[in-house]
């Protein structure tokens, strides 16, 4: 008598269900399987241009020396007796160039302390950086522009009547630094960073992760 093949249930694969840590299986972990093998996005990075590298550079070293520069002057106007620089003995002899010298020099202090924080954090790409930059140069200039008058009213004829030889070398100094340092140096970083190739480094690196 023919007999019948055996009959097996159905197979249903069941969903839901993955491997925990201990081995067993476990609702909804097919969605943490999921996310864990999701490709990740990829992370933002703003690039840096080449010549923000330079002008942090630049803008260190200028603040750096800056600063060495008013350490020493400080020392020579504050220090009893007569200093060996002539033209610092001067501005220690009058009333205005002496305190005119000493206000000068506490703003000078706290621009080139601005510098180099600012300078700083312009490797970074932060967005404050940029700002406290030209935030410099607008006053460094109005500074230099202020103390090239200064000078060519008050201080250098005291010193022609003293030394006529130290007072050419002086002016000839006084008018360089403070034309080339003191202005067309700030007003080059200003035009630099005012640039719309700077303006959209720093726009992307506002919103990026990492900066290259």
């Amino acid at each position: 008598m023919p007999t019948r093949p055996p009959s097996y249930p159905t197979f249903e694969p069941r969903t839901g269900f993955t491997k925990t840590p201990a081995g067993g299986r476990g609702p909804g972990a097919d969605s943490k399987v999921a996310a864990a093998y999701a490709p990740m996005s990829p992370r933002k990075v703003a690039v840096r241009p080449e010549g923000v590298k330079i002008i942090a550079i630049l803008a260190t070293t200028h603040a750096v020396l800056t600063l060495l520069w008013l350490v020493a002057c400080a020392v020579m106007v504050l220090a009893p007796g007569k200093p060996a620089d002539p033209t610092i003995a001067i501005a220690k002899s009058d009333g205005f160039l002496f305190t005119w010298t000493l206000g000068t020099s506490l703003v000078s202090f706290a621009l080139a302390m601005l510098l180099l924080f600012a300078a700083t954090a312009l490797l970074s790409m932060q967005s404050w950086a940029r700002r406290g930059m030209m935030l410099w140069a607008m006053a460094w200039i109005f500074l230099n522009v202020a103390g090239v008058v200064v000078n060519v009213k008050y201080l250098y004829p005291l010193m022609g009547k003293t030394s006529a030889e130290h007072a050419t070398l002086a002016r000839a100094a006084g008018l360089f630094s403070g034309i080339v340092l003191g202005v067309a140096w700030p007003i080059a970083m200003i035009a630099l960073l005012q640039t719309k190739k700077f303006k959209h480094a720093f726009t992307q690196a506002a919103s990026a992760q990492a900066v290259l």
